[in-house]
């Protein structure tokens, strides 16, 4: 069939200004609109509410359940949103998928808020869509004329500011935005411009602490603990906050690693035994190839992956617990070990323990600090010792740094120790040292003067 001239336009027209799947009018024709409606009721000074809209997982449909699963969600997902709206209100689509509405003729800002409510509701029912259910989550951004800005495309920006806001809590939720937030996004840019600066030049370091054998007092290994450049502009905190964000902790952690790889190369002329334990955060389990990453730098060192071990967190587990458990054994066919850090501190870890391929469980060190003051927390410990030992696993006492705790986990049977009684965090140089040094003449003294004089004495005899 052939599109007369006038027809042709209109079809060029509907391409580049409307969604072929859904209809909607896109960012272009939003942003016109909110200009053409700031103008309006500029001399009323009656509220225009501008939200952006992220559906989240929605792009994963398509490779999950094939293309017309998911154009058929993405329409049904168009009607919730716009069942909702008034017939002065407007909806339009974004490149990626994303949604803006733009609400006219407020009184008040109830009416959003009343709005933001109905689509988190209608969301959390779930949807079925061809044979298919799919449950999915919203992130809503609001910003306001003219309490936030009068410019249309800074309206815009500011809702999708909002919206980052209201994407960092794992569940549907909405966030107006707030001048503190456009602060806090500021500093956020220059964090993460501080980031990559301190990365691409080599500013990060490792520090090693010891983890030492009860029995023989020798030292089996070495956790590895990052350590930030000196920056009297920003916390660690904050760093580490944004590193997160940002997605540069897999960076970091990768990194880190092959640092302690080479080290350990060197080290093991010393005790070829030795390992190394870094930590695996809950988004690096979310990378997709993260254990091929893995690998290749094991194999590009030439270590061995029975001298490598990862700690986690029940952290791991919230997102996707098959996915989760899928890696940890992708890294155990690597010969790497498992280490469940935090142990006791949250209510996952028994749930799934039993189907968890992990080898060691390492006592929280709240727990070992008020063990001997508190019989509460001593019989927390008690009772993860046996549990460990009763499913064939071993344990590792985090934060060791008085005699009276070493007597205490040495009757409760603890296989291994860490903390600050054997030594701080040190410099790889300075961990050389370590690996021949033996705790075994202190660990086998029947019992300890509990001052403070001799527990140092018992520490530097050793």
């Amino acid at each position: 069939m052939l599109l007369t001239k006038s027809g042709l336009s209109r079809r060029l027209y509907q391409l580049a200004n409307y969604d072929a799947i859904t209809g909607l009018p896109n960012r272009t024709l939003i942003i016109d609109r909110i200009h053409h409606a700031v103008e309006i009721v500029a001399k009323k000074e009656l509220p225009v509410a501008v939200l952006s809209i992220s559906v989240k997982r929605l792009q994963n449909v398509a490779e999950i359940y094939g293309a017309k699963v998911y154009e058929a969600l993405l329409r049904t997902v168009t009607k919730v949103l716009q069942t909702e709206l008034r017939e002065f209100d407007s909806l339009a689509i974004g490149a990626q998928k994303e949604f803006y509405v733009l609400m006219e003729r407020l009184t008040d800002v109830s009416r959003v808020t009343n709005y933001c409510k109905d689509v988190i509701a209608a969301f959390e029912q779930g949807f079925h869509v061809l044979d298919q259910d799919i449950s999915l989550s919203v992130s809503i951004g609001v910003a306001v004329y003219p309490d936030d800005e009068n410019d249309a495309i800074k309206l815009l920006q500011l809702s999708n500011l909002a919206l980052h806001h209201a994407m960092l809590r794992n569940d549907s939720s909405y966030q107006f935005f707030k001048q503190e937030m456009n602060n806090r996004v500021q500093r956020a840019g220059e964090i993460e411009r501080a980031l990559y600066s301190a990365l691409n030049q080599g500013a990060f370091y490792n520090h090693y602490q010891p983890i030492v054998d009860s029995k023989s007092g020798n030292v089996l290994g070495f956790e590895v603990l990052l350590r930030w450049p000196q920056c009297v502009e920003y916390s660690v905190e904050e760093l580490a906050r944004a590193a997160e964000q940002t997605g540069l902790i897999t960076r970091l952690t990768l990194q880190t690693l092959e640092r302690a790889l080479l080290e350990l190369k060197a080290w093991q002329s010393l005790n070829n035994s030795l390992y190394v334990s870094v930590n695996l955060s809950a988004h690096d389990f979310q990378v997709p190839n993260i254990v091929q990453l893995i690998a290749e730098i094991i194999e590009r060192v030439e270590v061995s992956g029975h001298c490598v071990a990862f700690e986690i967190t029940e952290s791991v587990m919230l997102a996707d617990i098959p996915h989760a458990i899928a890696v940890m054994h992708a890294l155990k066919a690597l010969g790497c070990r498992l280490l469940m850090d935090d142990f006791g501190t949250g209510y996952a870890s028994l749930t799934y323990l039993q189907s968890l391929p992990v080898d060691v469980l390492k006592i929280d060190r709240s727990f070992v600090a008020d063990m001997v003051a508190s019989n509460s927390h001593a019989v927390i410990v008690r009772s993860i010792l046996g549990l460990a030992h009763n499913l064939g696993k071993r344990c590792i006492a985090e934060g060791v740094e008085t005699a009276e705790q070493i007597v205490m986990l040495q009757e409760l049977g603890c296989d291994l120790y860490q903390g600050y009684w054997f030594s701080e965090p040190v410099c790889g140089d300075e961990a050389t040292n370590l690996i021949t040094r033996s705790w075994k003449q202190a660990l086998s003294l029947k019992a300890f003067d509990h001052n403070d004089d001799n527990t140092m004495s018992a520490r530097a005899g050793s």
